[in-house]
């Protein structure tokens, strides 16, 4: 859900469910409440709470997380392109987490949309994640590449499908993921403009 309280801030609520790879038993579940503020036409700060849980050894673990961003956004055409970059901070877990999402990292993120097709938005991104915790620097924890379309229905649904590669780079034998994802959202403002609908936040892919 998302809605926009004026012209230039705007809330969500986003719950999320994450299966294992045969679809049959419950890997993770979550919820991020957020916010989006625009400085300028151009620039924007957000920030997101999420808390969930995580099933480990048939055992639900809680989880908490904190994040603040600052992007630059550019229109050309029925392109935008994003710059974002996000300072990450883990406040609670059960254990070492290798999970990018919830660990303490700033993530640097790329992102291009394209909406020249009516009811269509494609969308395709790169991330990083430094280790801002180590000495050597702001090293490479992780890598994610995504891409998304999304279908408008009757003006405030939104039906997309996403697919996600990142690979992990901190562990001795770095590892590679493979994600499909499903999602819905519903915009509570109706009324608000062609120019407003891809703005930075309104995204269904994972963050």
């Amino acid at each position: 859900l998302s809605a926009r309280l004026s012209k230039k801030f705007e809330v969500s609520a986003a719950p999320e469910i994450r299966l294992n790879e045969n679809y049959s038993q419950l890997q993770s579940a979550f919820a991020d409440l957020g916010g989006q503020y625009k400085i300028s036409k151009q620039f924007f700060v957000n920030f997101t709470q999420r808390i969930g849980t995580r099933v480990n050894d048939n055992f639900f673990e809680m989880r908490n997380r904190s994040q603040l961003g600052i992007g630059y956004k550019f229109e050309f055409n029925h392109f935008d392109l994003v710059l974002q970059t996000r300072y990450q901070a883990l406040i609670s877990s059960a254990r070492s987490e290798t999970d990018p999402d919830f660990k303490s990292t700033v993530r640097s993120k790329i992102q291009v949309k394209y909406n020249g097709i009516k009811k269509l938005q494609f969308t395709g991104s790169y991330e990083v994640f430094h280790n801002a915790t180590q000495y050597s620097g702001m090293s490479w924890d992780n890598w994610r590449a995504a891409a998304q379309i999304e279908r408008k229905y009757k003006k405030i649904n939104f039906f997309s499908l996403g697919y996600i590669i990142q690979r992990d780079l901190s562990s001795r034998v770095p590892e590679m993921e493979f994600i499909i994802s499903l999602g819905y959202k519903r915009d509570l403002d109706w009324r608000k403009n062609k120019k407003t609908e891809s703005d930075p936040a309104n995204t269904v892919l994972p963050e």
